[in-house]
């Protein structure tokens, strides 16, 4: 195909103003003798590249005969040789003139290979675009500045669920989820301003079957020749599957695994959006805030197993669930801990109405796999008001209600104020100072006598604790055994009084050698009672102080051996196993199964003072004796106080006696004062 300079002679002019800034040609004259004269136009370096085209082109020509030939490059806008436009002519000697028309048609003929190299670049471009632009992973977007769809990828149609016909015309904004419209057209029309380049964003399609998909768009300008923006391209991806999985982590943060209600953390945020909430007024919306806890649960666990206890609180979660409004919150704190956010709660009239709501709630029957278990919650309620401005503060004073609520009695609820939370900051104090009482051994050892009824002799000592506290003196054992017992620190507090009291034992048998065998009686809380190194801490207590079998007697409280009377039998037949004799202590006041009683290795029962003390109780007494013989065990009556209760006691024929009227708990002196002297009965 012609050059177009071929065709126009008009562009001749301007394409020997090219050929001008070209390099020059090869001008070559053969004589008749063959001689060749050359006659280069131009750099000399491009004679190499010349000299074979016109020697060629002479070739054409018989040898002898005389020739000229011209010879002009074809070179690329970088200077290169493309190629050569060679003229040659038998009997012709070429001038200038010819050589500056042959370089401007070698000029043409660079302009038209470049042309046609520039469209076949630019084709391979389009097809390489093309075979991207539809086969991107991901759709892709061509749209106006006026936001219409002009162009789209199969990605982007799948992804979309719309044919090209659909999106041809269509404006992008048709398929986002109204939602999420305002901030995209405002990202839109910044770009569509100039006074931004690109944006990225995520959003949702709102489908037109209905579904909602989120995106990822990644959306830049194109730009014509004056700068001006001609169309914008978009990269669209579908990143549902990671926003879902987003969804789910930030839930599963968010939300208890078990019951799947919110956990603290989501409960805390709630709080804080309720503490900001207002009525029509403007006056601050009244809620309250109720802690829940359940009660028995851990004898359901021991008694059924963890999994059945799941399926409880899964149960009693679902129950809370269902008997609240749509704006309340129950949240699970863990264990078996429930929280509750109820909104509009203005008093406590209305909070109490609502706790007994929850009670009823509760208190139905639960099927957990053919056992038909029943519970109840103790609850404490901290009402908006109480708090004003620190809604973090109404958790501890729902929390501290809730631990009066089952000091009072079970199965009941409680409303804070302010005493309660007197009475926190003190048992939190009181903890503190059990601590560091452990640590720094301000605990000493008192100890009551036990009196053989019949010989009228001291046959023992029942061990008690006491804490000399460095500040307030003495703090009644009642104030401190059940933090103890709560916090863990009875362990190493047991521990202690384990070891101290067989160490005084042998003490005074070393003293008096000559003496009567006398023993000690070590009480041992549930908390001991479960520890796995009990049995050695005894041997190991026993060992040392080389005390004989029967020196030491362990005592438990009936509710701490039924817990699981089983596994009770086997670690007090191990206990026994090694000397030591096992009582039963405040019998009668507990829940003692007389089919499990028959069947523990028991030494003695110890009937509690509130029966020796009251006249119209002697029938149980009476009782409890006649047990006692028919199980082959001592009793040993506490709380004698009045010499008519001691007679009363030896005619049944109890074994043995403790109480005020015999002696007060003692110090280590005044026991040791005592060995060898008689009981005194105190007037």
């Amino acid at each position: 195909m012609p050059h177009r300079a071929l065709r126009n002679r008009s562009d001749w002019p301007r394409l020997a103003a090219r050929a001008l800034h070209a390099p020059s040609g090869l001008l070559l004259s053969r004589e008749a003798d063959g001689s060749v004269v050359e006659r280069p136009f131009g750099e000399a370096s491009l004679l190499p590249a010349l000299r074979p085209l016109a020697a060629r082109c002479m070739e054409t020509v018989e040898p002898r005969a005389s020739m000229g030939v011209l010879c002009a490059p074809i070179c690329d806008a970088a200077g290169a040789v493309l190629g050569a436009l060679a003229v040659g002519e038998a009997g012709r000697s070429f001038q200038q003139p010819e050589m500056a028309l042959l370089r401007e048609l070698g000029a043409g003929a660079a302009a038209e290979i470049a042309a046609r190299n520039a469209l076949v670049a630019l084709r391979d471009s389009e097809e390489r675009f093309r075979a991207m632009f539809d086969g991107a992973a991901i759709g892709v977007l061509v749209v106006d500045m006026d936001g219409r769809i002009v162009q789209s990828n199969s990605a982007y149609r799948a992804m979309v669920r719309l044919n090209d016909e659909q999106l041809r015309g269509l404006h992008f904004w048709k398929l986002n989820h109204p939602d999420d419209n305002p901030a995209n057209m405002d990202l839109f029309r910044e770009l569509a301003a100039g006074r931004r380049s690109a944006y990225r964003m995520e959003k949702r399609y709102l489908l037109h079957d209905g579904t909602v998909m989120w995106v990822h768009l990644a959306t830049s300008v194109i730009r014509d020749g004056a700068g001006k923006p001609s169309f914008c391209m978009a990269m669209v991806e579908n990143i549902t599957g990671r926003m879902e999985m987003e969804q789910r982590l930030r839930h599963d943060a968010l939300h208890d695994a078990l019951t799947d209600l919110p956990n603290r953390t989501l409960f805390a945020e709630r709080l804080a959006e309720a503490a900001t909430r207002v009525d029509e007024r403007g006056a601050p919306r009244p809620f309250a805030v109720y802690f829940l806890d359940l009660d028995r649960f851990k004898l359901v666990t021991d008694s059924l197993g963890h999994l059945v206890g799941d399926e409880l609180l899964r149960a009693v979660a679902e129950r809370l669930r269902a008997c609240v409004n749509p704006a309340d919150t129950v949240a699970r704190f863990g264990g078996d801990e429930f929280v509750l956010l109820l909104d509009g709660v203005p008093d406590a009239a209305e909070a109490g109405r609502r706790a007994e709501e929850l009670q009823a709630v509760l208190s139905q029957p639960v099927d957990l796999g053919g056992y038909e278990v029943f519970t109840s919650a103790s609850m404490g309620i901290a009402l908006s008001a109480d708090a004003p401005g620190e809604p973090q503060h109404l958790l501890r004073n729902a929390d501290a209600a809730m631990y009066r609520a089952r000091a009072v009695a079970a199965e009941r609820w409680a409303v804070f104020d302010q005493s309660m939370h007197n009475e926190a900051l003190h048992r939190l104090q009181l903890e503190t100072d059990l601590r560091q009482a452990v640590r720094r051994g301000e605990f000493r050892l008192v100890y009551q006598p036990i009196v053989e009824l019949a010989a009228g002799r001291t046959a023992g000592w029942e061990v008690l604790v006491r804490w000399r506290h460095p500040v307030r003196g003495l703090v009644p054992p009642l104030e401190f055994i059940g933090v103890a017992e709560d916090t863990g620190l009875i362990v190493p507090l047991g521990r202690w009084v384990l070891h101290e009291a067989c160490r005084q034992l042998a003490e005074w048998r070393a003293a008096d050698p000559e003496g009567e065998p006398r023993f000690i009686c070590v009480n041992l809380s549930a908390r001991q009672f479960m520890d796995a190194r009990l049995v050695d801490e005894v041997e190991a207590a026993v060992r040392e102080h080389a005390l004989p079998p029967g020196s030491l007697k362990l005592e438990l409280t009936e509710s701490t051996v039924m817990r699981d009377p089983a596994s009770a039998a086997g670690l007090l037949r191990r206990l026994r196993g090694l000397g030591i004799p096992i009582y039963l202590d405040d019998f009668g006041t507990g829940y003692s199964s007389l089919a499990y009683l028959h069947q523990l290795p028991l030494d003695g029962l110890k009937i509690d003072r509130s029966f020796v003390q009251r006249a119209g109780d002697m029938a149980v007494v009476q009782t409890v004796v006649a047990l006692a013989r028919s199980l082959g065990v001592v009793v040993v009556a506490e709380g004698i106080e009045e010499p008519a209760q001691l007679e009363a006691l030896k005619a049944m024929g109890c074994d043995f006696g403790q109480g005020y009227l015999f002696a007060k708990p003692m110090d280590p002196e005044a026991v040791a004062a005592t060995l060898a002297m008689p009981v005194a009965v105190m007037a």
